[in-house]
């Protein structure tokens, strides 16, 4: 009678409970499994971008020291200029005080034949 009324009334109460429980796990459940899903997909993009990144990273490396070497050669190129024009001043300087010294014999040579 009553208590069997209230028994089924108490596991009806339960099994009501236990059902709106249910749903609602299974709910949060395929909103987790969404957000799983989600940040699997952008994990690979970003996994993707990651290795496009390193691939021009180290095709900037690579024009980096490319530049680099071309800049060390100039340098190399401009220093021996340096040096062949310090060579051609001073022989210029020589050559100038040959030019110097050959007047100079000149103008005594001149100055004696007048006397002579």
């Amino acid at each position: 009678g009553p208590k069997l009324r209230e028994v089924k009334y108490e596991l009806d109460t339960k099994v009501s409970e236990l059902s709106h429980k249910l749903g609602s796990s299974e709910g949060s459940n395929r909103s987790l499994e969404e957000e799983t899903a989600r940040l699997r997909s952008l994990n690979q993009q970003l996994s993707s971008s990651k290795h496009e990144l390193e691939i021009q990273l180290n095709e900037a490396k690579a024009k980096v020291l490319a530049l680099d070497e071309k800049a060390q050669s100039q340098g190399d190129v401009i220093e021996q200029q340096r040096g062949r024009l310090r060579d051609m001043e001073a022989a210029l300087r020589q050559t100038e005080q040959r030019c110097a010294d050959l007047r100079d014999t000149l103008a005594s040579a001149e100055g004696r034949a007048k006397e002579a």
